[in-house]
């Protein structure tokens, strides 16, 4: 045997073993319970290597039983989106054809019936076509693109071998629907559980909070929230994985506007990262949610009233917030198990709130408990209680307790400066991101405004014009020859083009200063405290007074600016007029971040106006110094506190009860007349 022949050999075997490898890694694949994601990029990849093939590509059948493409390599350059409509069209049938006959084929270039809507090949290439076989039933199949003009042999040869890795493909198809039977009978367990703790109480504030937490297991997202309608407006009731619910919190303000504009709309709101198609009033709402929250997927359903009479028009009295902050799951698997969970909690709200709403309900449950009890020793515990609830309240009328009153608000730098568009314009470039240090002088963002440059432009022309004109005239002057007339009339002339150019010398500098103004300069030290700059104004047209970017200078002195209900700044201001001449009312306060430890300050200044929050009425503004020996590690411009306001001593049951207290006085006996 020759050289050339041992070699030729050598280099077959080597591509035999190399295509047992290829199978063998293709077998293993369709045994492992990968996602389709993962799993057909590996498969049809060793299906195109073992094959020397250009390209191929995998179909599926959806839901609707038709044919899908989940899964394509270089279907670009066999010229497969150059075929056009009648060639797709062409192409389509002679898949669907394979998946008919549930057999595979070769189908040489170029070919096909003569008859209009014949299936057949439009390429210039080689389809070798299989269907992934699952019980008898073809869902789906490879197809691959070869060269034109290998033998029928060697055709036969990839026919043989794409039926057999389609087998192993059909393999990890069927034990995809296996696992899926298996995760789905997990749900309904799940779902089992969900229903029956959802109905455990009647109590709307415990039904939410299951709701909220158990929900969220079951959807398997980061956050679920539970909105409940308190009048006009929706209030968050619970937060997955919150034992109390921070109404005051910027966060949850924005959740309540989100939900209350979703719900006026009456319609559920899916957002997976693209707010087009929304309503201005949805959209605004989601934005401000999503740049404080950063929420990846977003779904607000809305829970409607269940009705005894089924023609009786419904209402929604609630919603439910589902949240994805980290984008681990597929969009459709995670609306469909919110509806899920919508579809059994809304019962369970609505239930639990038309109970709560019957009048007294706490006086009749314990009247009607209370009446079964009181037989035999009964009455003497009744009497041993009342003794009970005698000491209790002398203790709350004669024991003083610090009186302290507790206001939200954020930590922020004292010097803090927000920096506006004083010119109109459009935001062509931000050089600064959240986080960011900048220094006195800094660009920040730069705008442009192609009208102004227009003026400039025309401005700077004419000053040369003018320039030229004047320069002309002087020379003119200057010539010899000239009689004194002529001088006399040059001078004239020089005046006025002298004051023409001192007049476009102005209008340039005014459009210069005015292009100069468009750049956004830092006027201190700090860092950049406004959140998600590039996506509320990247590209926008802006007008003067326009807020682009706010700078804190977080290496300086620090304050606490807390908002205190306007019917409670009484007290503090009393408490203020019993110190004595230099002392402050001492304040302990707690970030969000970390509750469990406790800071001190003192009250610098009480704000001598009211203003007025959504949501939360009437309130003063307090500014507190800090404690500068007692100043958290990580200081963060905004960060939410809660400060609790030390007013002296009261007796225990004014520091507990004062806000009804308070109320009798403000209501009840002003409008008796005391």
């Amino acid at each position: 045997m020759s050289t050339t022949e041992t070699a030729g050999t050598s280099q077959i075997e080597k591509t035999k073993q190399q295509i047992r490898r290829l199978v063998s890694e293709i077998a293993r694949l369709s045994e492992t319970d990968v996602s389709d994601e993962e799993y057909f990029p590996n498969y049809l990849g060793r299906i195109l290597a073992a094959l020397a093939a250009p390209a191929g590509a995998v179909w599926l059948r959806n839901d609707a039983g038709a044919l899908e493409l989940v899964y394509q390599i270089n279907l670009q350059e066999v010229g497969f989106d150059q075929l056009g409509e009648a060639g797709q069209q062409t192409h389509g049938r002679l898949l669907g054809q394979i998946l008919t006959n549930n057999r595979g084929a070769a189908i040489p270039a170029k070919s096909g019936g003569t008859e209009p809507g014949s299936p057949g090949n439009p390429t210039d290439y080689l389809i070798v076509a299989s269907p992934l076989t699952v019980d008898g039933t073809a869902e789906g199949l490879v197809e691959v693109f070869h060269n034109p003009s290998a033998a029928p042999v060697v055709q036969q040869g990839y026919e043989r071998f794409l039926n057999q890795v389609c087998e192993l493909g059909a393999g990890f198809l069927k034990n995809r629907r296996l696992r899926g039977l298996v995760d789905r009978q997990h749900l309904w367990s799940r779902l089992e559980s969900f229903t029956r703790q959802v109905h455990t109480s009647l109590k709307t504030n415990a039904v939410a909070y299951t709701v909220a937490n158990d929900g969220r297991r079951l959807i398997g997202c980061d956050r679920v929230s539970v909105a409940l309608r308190h009048g006009k407006k929706m209030r968050i009731e619970a937060i997955s994985g919150q034992d109390v619910v921070d109404r005051r919190a910027n966060l949850t303000q924005l959740m309540s506007a989100l939900v209350d504009s979703v719900v006026f709309a009456g319609e559920p709101l899916v957002y997976t990262g693209s707010t087009d198609d929304l309503p201005p009033r949805i959209e605004e709402a989601l934005r401000d949610y999503v740049d404080e929250g950063s929420s990846k997927a977003v779904f607000v359903m809305p829970l409607k009233e269940t009705q005894d009479d089924p023609e009786a028009e419904s209402r929604y009295f609630g919603a439910l917030v589902v949240e994805q902050i980290e984008d681990n799951q597929p969009e459709p698997q995670l609306r469909e198990l919110a509806e899920i969970v919508v579809r059994h909690s809304e019962t369970a709200l609505y239930n639990s709130q038309r109970y709560q709403r019957v009048f007294l309900l706490p006086v009749w449950q314990w009247m009607g408990s209370q009446v079964s009890k009181l037989k035999g020793r009964g009455l003497a515990k009744f009497l041993a209680v009342l003794m009970l609830l005698a000491g209790i309240i002398g203790v709350l009328t004669l024991v003083p307790g610090e009186f302290r009153l507790e206001g939200d608000g954020k930590l922020q730098p004292r010097i803090r400066r927000d920096l506006f568009a004083s010119e109109a314009g459009t935001v062509r470039n931000i050089r600064v991101d959240h986080g960011d240090r900048v220094h006195p002088g800094d660009v920040l963002v730069e705008m442009e405004d192609l009208n102004l440059e227009s003026q400039l432009q025309k401005a700077q022309i004419e000053l040369h014009r003018a320039e030229s004109e004047y320069n002309i005239k002087r020379n003119q002057r200057n010539a010899e020859g000239i009689s004194e007339q002529e001088k006399i009339q040059i001078t004239g002339d020089l005046m006025s083009l002298d004051a023409n150019r001192e007049s476009l010398k102005a209008d340039v500098e005014s459009l210069q200063q005015r292009k100069r103004n468009l750049n956004i300069i830092s006027p201190i030290e700090g860092v950049v405290t406004t959140w998600g700059i590039e996506e509320r104004i990247a590209n926008r047209p802006v007008q003067p007074g326009t807020l682009l970017v706010s700078v804190a200078d977080d290496q300086k002195s620090w304050v606490l600016e807390v908002k205190v209900p306007e019917d409670r700044v009484g007290h503090i201001l009393r408490a203020q007029q019993e110190l004595k001449p230099g002392e402050q009312l001492d304040v302990t306060y707690v970030l969000a971040t970390n509750p469990e430890r406790r800071y001190h300050g003192k009250v610098e200044k009480t704000a001598m106006i009211t203003e007025v929050v959504e949501e939360e009425g009437n309130v003063v503004l307090l500014t507190i110094t800090p404690d500068p020996e007692d100043m958290p590690e990580k200081l963060r411009p905004g960060a939410e506190v809660k400060a609790g306001i030390i007013c002296g001593e009261r007796p225990l049951g004014y520091v507990y009860f004062h806000p009804a207290i308070d109320a009798f006085y403000y209501n009840v006996k002003f409008w008796l007349g005391y």
